[in-house]
């Protein structure tokens, strides 16, 4: 299984075919075993790369999360990077890893070349998922989430990290979603479409059976 060393952690990632560098960035409390059929079906076209980021699948784990956890995140996968001995890198952004390939593109725009953001916002209100979680992070799953729910009640509070630097994105970026997410995030459509337009170079999908 391949590592690489950011920031004195060590950190997984999952990696098929060849080509240009597409970068999957899984959702919070998932990891890349979660994106394994991704990886397959992506690598037909692109050298695909899905990170376990710092504290989630078979990375070093974290003892807090905090709110400096995206930007973190963001220079992780900025070394991941150049780790793969490319200059940049389309980025495939699911929920909370969204975040992330938006600070990524706010602060290292040359290493971004487009981004498709998936099921993410700027602002949030207040036994299968448990498989899943397992499936992601191991027998620690618990722990894992536990930390997320922490740092996630901070962003209902205050916003998310990249909330401020979506106009600072140059890369073309795909927002989407699906509107059956306004069962439970009522205004999950009308902040995408605020979303898109902070970004100079953006279109949004919406499905409208779609979830998240």
């Amino acid at each position: 299984m391949p590592y690489f060393y950011s920031n004195g952690h060590k950190l997984h990632y999952r990696e098929k075919g060849t080509g240009d560098l597409l970068l999957i960035l899984p959702g919070n409390t998932a990891s890349s075993a979660n994106h394994c059929d991704d990886i397959e079906y992506f690598s037909k076209y692109f050298h695909t790369v899905a990170l376990d980021f710092w504290g989630t699948g078979k990375s070093d784990r974290i003892s807090d999360w905090t709110r400096e956890w995206w930007s973190e995140a963001a220079e992780d996968t900025a070394n991941l990077i150049k780790h793969l001995a490319s200059e940049s890198a389309h980025i495939i952004g699911c929920s909370g890893g969204t975040a992330v390939a938006m600070l990524l593109a706010a602060k290292y725009p040359e290493k971004v070349r487009s981004i498709i953001a998936d099921s993410e916002l700027t602002d949030y209100e207040d036994n299968a998922q448990i498989d899943i979680w397992k499936k992601a992070h191991g027998d620690d799953w618990f722990e894992v989430v536990q930390k997320d729910n922490d740092v996630m009640l901070d962003i209902a509070a205050n916003g998310h990290v990249f909330k401020d630097m979506l106009d600072d994105i140059s890369c073309p970026v795909l927002f989407c979603g699906g509107l059956r997410e306004e069962e439970y995030v009522p205004y999950f459509g009308d902040t995408l479409l605020d979303m898109c337009r902070q970004v100079e170079k953006a279109e949004l999908y919406i499905v409208n059976d779609g979830d998240h």
